[in-house]
């Protein structure tokens, strides 16, 4: 039988030039043993330290080791490389992700036969030794409400109340749907970039303000169910102008401002939603919503009970953590969406204006993007939607779970 090492490993603390230098100074007036007790440090630390003085003192205190100390760069050529494709990169204006440099690293070194891992660690490292750092743009969030603990439980207990009412115990049964605004140009709001730099770029064409409407929706079986886009166009019925391929198992209609509204959300009825549930073919289904006038208006209830789809509407603020396909699934989607968009503005495939303007991505070439990343969304990434906002596992529900307190009576005329 082999016995268990239980003794305690310390784990090693990376000391800054500043720290060292503080405790040469508490050992030049105290005893060996008091600066270890005072500082943690070890003798043998101490002596280096004590070596190195004159290049500490000249050493930045911030830094936590001295030029040329720490670990070698592998190969000097892939190095240089590396630095030149985020400053050619960003000169050109294309945002470039920490994923985007390793696998840039990793291609080159297997080019030329070098192990280099390229590492969560090297990134580090390799920011550390050339100076760049991770820029991010700012947004301000929507803001949650004050009791968001008991807003999310008693609309948990909501929703559990209505699977009992109409007896829904199969996933499949359990919908969430919401729109995303999708833009024509994609760029990341984070980019490798030399610290100091204040003007921070990044590359389009110019149409990132110009959006459609995405219509997802998936079940908390995580089945998808078929998208629908609202793209910009002035028909009277939303029809799409012929001369648009529209791939199939997307629905695409045509909008002013590509928005949605009552008449194209009664159409998503018609088109998306009544199919799959004839398909179904199931007594009842719950409906969940974020609660905008625009899902709460009453053509559109009597539309969903004709269908047996009962809505229930998530509270203003709320969406973040109980909006299933906010909290996974569109994210995935942008992603994807993004890393294509990556791929044709760096290829420069943007046609020109007799001008020199640059034209928006073809209607065509844009939806088959869309209905293909729609395609790699995987059942994972959807059922991890719904488990985080806590709807799974469903709960089985008994006489004490479906009593009506005080507390949730209030919060129900509130909500």
């Amino acid at each position: 039988m082999v016995a268990k090492n239980t003794r305690n490993i310390k784990k090693r603390i990376q000391w800054t030039v500043k720290q060292k230098i503080s405790a040469l100074k508490f050992f030049e007036e105290n005893t060996l043993l008091e600066t270890i007790s005072e500082y943690g440090c070890s003798k043998s630390q101490l002596y280096k330290w004590k070596a190195q003085k004159e290049i500490l003192l000249k050493t930045s205190f911030s830094r936590k080791h001295i030029v040329g100390a720490g670990r070698h760069v592998t190969d000097s050529q892939i190095e240089a490389q590396a630095v030149q494709y985020v400053i050619s990169n960003r000169k050109k204006g294309h945002a470039i992700s920490g994923i985007s440099l390793q696998n840039f690293v990793r291609m080159e070194a297997k080019k030329r036969n070098v192990k280099i891992k390229a590492s969560d660690m090297w990134l580090s490292r390799f920011k550390d030794r050339n100076n760049f750092s991770f820029r991010q743009k700012t947004s301000k969030p929507q803001l949650p409400p004050e009791d968001q603990k008991r807003s999310k439980e008693f609309f948990l207990k909501q929703f559990d109340m209505m699977r009992y009412q109409y007896n829904i115990i199969d996933p499949s049964c359990i919908i969430n749907m919401d729109e995303t605004s999708l833009a024509y140009d994609n760029p990341r709001q984070t980019t490798l970039e030399l610290k100091g730099t204040k003007n921070i770029a990044i590359k389009t064409n110019g149409y990132e303000e110009n959006t459609v409407t995405a219509v997802f929706a998936v079940t908390a079986s995580g089945e998808k169910i078929p998208p629908f886009l609202i793209i910009s166009g002035t028909h009277k019925e939303h029809k799409v102008p012929s001369k648009i391929k529209i791939p199939d198992g997307i629905i695409v209609k045509t909008q002013k401002k590509a928005s949605n509204d009552i008449a194209l959300m009664k159409m998503w009825i018609e088109t998306i939603l009544k199919p799959w549930t004839e398909l179904k073919n199931k007594s009842n289904y719950i409906l969940i919503l974020d609660s905008v006038a625009l899902h709460m208006n009453h053509e559109v209830k009597f539309e969903l009970e004709e269908l047996n789809v009962h809505p229930i509407y998530i509270p203003s603020g709320c969406t973040s953590f109980l909006q299933p396909l906010d909290i996974s699934t569109n994210r995935s989607f942008k992603s994807i969406m993004r890393t294509h968009w990556e791929e044709w503005i760096k290829l420069d495939l943007g046609k020109r204006t007799q001008s020199g303007n640059n034209f928006k991505i073809p209607y065509d070439e844009f939806l088959i993007r869309v209905s293909n990343t729609w395609e790699k969304i995987t059942l994972d990434v959807i059922l991890n939607g719904w488990k985080k906002s806590e709807y799974l596992p469903l709960k089985s529900q008994t006489a004490s779970s479906l009593i009506l307190t005080p507390e949730f009576k209030q919060w129900l005329t509130k909500s």
